[in-house]
């Protein structure tokens, strides 16, 4: 990337995107019903402390991890899956121009009944950008995995940080 500012920009238009927010004119409809649902991750920053919430960014910048009691992020699984079947290809004009993502989710196999990953690519003129997500809850916590720039290798281990994670619950 070669405008960090442009970076941090479109990062915040994310952020504003996936609670339904700042994006104008998405595409395609199913896509736009479903993200006007909001975030499928919900948190209730008044219910946080510092025994519900965990944050960590080990050894590489791109990585991080976060653990979050239930009654403070309320993840929802069927709008994840709802939002990547709807939002496979998609795009969005905001204050910073036209943004096309794609969506894919990916393999997980980790110790929790509900999980998903998924692997997103996004344009904005000529700057590009990619994340990998995967998301499990288990026994009352939620526990989320997101990285920068993802690669096979990163994402390989990044799942084996979220089971090492899990198994510890």
């Amino acid at each position: 990337m070669e405008d960090p500012q442009k970076s941090i920009d479109m990062i915040k238009q994310f952020g504003d995107f996936a609670t339904g927010q700042g994006a104008q004119n998405i595409k395609p409809e199913a896509c736009n019903a479903v993200v006007s649902k909001g975030p499928s991750t919900v948190f209730d920053l008044d219910k946080v402390t510092a025994d519900d919430f965990a944050m960590a960014v080990p050894e590489q910048p791109s990585v991080t991890v976060q653990v979050i009691k239930e009654q403070v992020a309320n993840f929802d699984i069927a709008l994840s899956k709802e939002m990547l079947n709807a939002c496979k290809t998609s795009s969005m004009e905001s204050e910073f121009g036209t943004i096309e993502m794609t969506m894919a989710e990916q393999p997980l196999s980790v110790p929790a009944r509900e999980a998903i990953a998924y692997q997103q690519d996004v344009t904005m003129g000529d700057t590009k950008s990619g994340t990998y997500t995967a998301t499990a809850k288990k026994s009352g916590v939620v526990v989320a995995v997101n990285l920068t720039d993802p690669t096979a290798e990163t994402i390989d281990k990044a799942n084996g940080l979220l089971t090492t994670v899990l198994d510890r619950l």
